[in-house]
């Protein structure tokens, strides 16, 4: 995955973040390009470390939009 930007979003973007508040990353890739020209790629991909509940404050999602999707 060909990333093109990535910033922290939710609670620590906007200082809210408490002890017990997981880390939200969003950011943008670009598919490759026989993605792009066979329209095959996915409009989102998640990262996230936690699979099975409620996020702690050791845990990091991660979400990335294509740019075509974004655009």
């Amino acid at each position: 995955m060909n990333k093109i930007m990535k910033t922290v979003f939710g609670s620590h973007l906007y200082g809210l973040n408490t002890k017990n508040s997981d880390r939200d990353i969003k950011g943008i890739y670009l598919p490759t390009l026989n993605e792009l020209l066979l329209g095959n790629y996915k409009p989102y991909i998640n990262l996230d470390s936690n699979k099975k509940g409620k996020n702690d404050s050791s845990d990091v999602d991660e979400e990335y939009i294509a740019l075509p999707t974004f655009i």
